[in-house]
């Protein structure tokens, strides 16, 4: 990683993902170097996981749709995709919180990314996250239940 991204990267010997985000996020060529020194391992892992799991298998890839070519070179096929599903608004502001950035920044790291309006039509399923985390629950468990 210091390699390909610098020193700044890294705060007392740690990864500093806040830092290392901002230079991905604003830098598509910089993201697909990221992309070429993670993916490899995170998808070996995940097929590991799946080759060696009993029954179904949930798969938590916060950016499915951008990875298509990926999913498709590493053979990771899916009988259905479920989104976790909020307005573009309720998104921006949750992710101002959470992460403690500005809109404009926010707005960089959404627009990076295909629409959340665009994946809700590619989804097999989508769960609506706009109430609270009780509501979330009830419908990941009515979903489960038909399985």
């Amino acid at each position: 990683m210091k390699k390909a991204f610098g020193d700044n990267i890294y705060k007392d010997d740690k990864l500093d993902r806040e830092a290392l985000g901002e230079i991905v996020f604003r830098d598509e060529d910089k993201r697909k170097v990221l992309n070429e020194i993670e993916h490899p391992e995170i998808y070996r892992i995940i097929l590991e996981e799946i080759k060696n799991s009993k029954g179904r298998v949930f798969v938590d890839i916060p950016l499915l749709f951008e990875a298509q070519h990926l999913n498709e070179k590493y053979g990771l096929e899916f009988d259905e995709v479920w989104l976790v599903y909020v307005s573009r608004e309720k998104q921006i502001a949750r992710l101002i919180k959470r992460d403690k950035i500005s809109r404009g920044y926010a707005l960089e790291k959404i627009n990076s990314q295909i629409s959340v309006e665009d994946k809700k039509i590619m989804a097999d399923v989508i769960i609506d996250n706009s109430g609270s985390l009780e509501e979330t629950f009830r419908q990941v468990e009515e979903y489960l239940k038909r399985l």
